[in-house]
C-alpha cells in the first residue's frame, strides 16, 4: 500500500491519481479471491472518479468494469450486471461499438449471464463480443482468447464438451 500511501501525500484523498491506487489494490485482492476488500477499494476509486472527471468518463467505466468481477464472484449478480450494464454505456459512447475495451465489457456481460445460468443471454453478448473482433481492423489476442474461453464456458453449461475443447 506504498504507493497509494505516497499519492495520498503527494496528491491528497480526493485525486484522481489516488483513485488509480485504490482501483489497483482492488484489482489485486480480486486476484488473490479477496472479493469483499477488491470492492471496497473500487468503491473508493468510483466515489473519487465521478466528481472529478464526470460520470462518463473512461475512468469511471474500468471501475465499473472491475468492479463487476467481485459482485460476480460474491453472486451478487444484479450488482455485477449493474455495474458492467453501466460501463457497456460508457463505452459505447467513448469508443463505438467497434472496440476491443467495448468487446471486453460485452463479454464480461456474458460471463455474468453464465455465472447466472442464463445462456441464452450469454449467447446473445458472445455473439455481439464476436461481432466487435470482426470488425478490428487488428487482432486483438487478448479479446480472441477471453472470446474463446467464454464460447468454452457455454459449451460446458450445454454438456458439449468436444467444443469446448476446441474453443480453448
Amino acid at each position: 500500500m506504498k504507493g497509494l500511501d505516497i499519492r495520498n501525500e503527494i496528491f491528497g484523498p480526493e485525486h484522481v491519481d489516488t483513485a488509480s491506487s485504490y482501483n489497483a489494490l482492488g484489482s489485486l485482492f480480486c486476484d488473490t479471491e479477496n472479493y469483499k476488500k477488491a470492492l471496497e477499494y473500487h468503491e473508493k476509486a468510483l466515489a473519487i472518479r465521478i466528481p472529478k472527471v464526470g460520470a462518463e468518463h473512461m475512468l469511471v467505466g474500468r471501475s465499473y468494469y472491475n468492479m463487476s468481477t467481485p459482485y460476480m464472484k460474491l453472486n451478487q449478480i444484479d450488482k455485477a450486471k449493474e455495474c458492467i450494464l453501466k460501463c457497456i454505456q460508457i463505452r459505447e459512447k467513448i469508443y463505438g461499438k467497434s472496440n476491443p475495451d467495448y468487446g471486453a465489457a460485452v463479454l464480461k456481460y456474458a460471463e455474468i449471464s453464465i455465472n447466472e445460468g442464463d445462456i441464452m443471454e450469454a449467447d446473445k453478448y458472445l455473439e455481439e463480443a464476436i461481432e466487435v473482433k470482426n470488425k478490428l481492423k487488428k487482432p486483438d489476442e487478448a479479446f480472441n482468447n477471453d472470446i474463446n474461453f467464454v464460447s468454452a464456458l457455454i459449451y460446458l453449461e450445454r454438456s458439449k464438451f468436444d467444443e469446448a475443447l476446441k474453443s480453448i
